[in-house]
């Protein structure tokens, strides 16, 4: 079955989502003491600053999904 590149594009967001989740669980689980400190400063920092923090994780997304997905639809192209 051939896969659009849309649905390549699609499953290399879902991958970097699955990444960025992934590590950010094994970060809160092994690194507790730096995670802790960094979630008791971002609760203390303006509005702003947690702003650009989400602004700069949902951009590492869009970077770390579009990489992906251009590189699966590079690897279905030699396949042929």
């Amino acid at each position: 079955m051939e896969k659009t590149k849309l649905r390549r594009l699609k499953e290399g967001f879902f991958y970097a989502l699955l990444f960025i989740g992934f590590n950010g669980i094994k970060n809160l689980i092994f690194d507790y003491g730096e995670t802790s400190q960094l979630f008791r400063e971002l609760s203390h920092a303006p509005k702003n600053v947690v702003g650009i923090v989400t602004l700069a994780i949902l951009g590492l997304w869009l970077f770390i999904g579009l990489l992906v997905g251009l590189l699966l639809i590079v690897t279905d192209i030699f396949k042929r």
